[in-house]
């Protein structure tokens, strides 16, 4: 019975450590979007950068 208990206390207390991260990840990354100078755009990975060539 003791150790079902402790592993429900070790259960409950990593998932409210999961779900506090989650918050506040999700608060960090509307403060960062809100701080930001560049338009709301979701990038879909890296990708090369554009380069424009000018023919003289």
């Amino acid at each position: 019975m003791k150790k079902s208990t402790s592993l429900f206390f070790a259960i409950v207390s990593t998932m409210l450590l999961a779900v506090g991260a989650a918050r506040a990840a999700e608060k960090f990354d509307n403060q960062s979007r809100k701080n930001a100078s560049l338009p709301d755009t979701i990038m879909d990975g890296p990708a090369m950068p554009c380069v424009v060539i000018e023919n003289n």
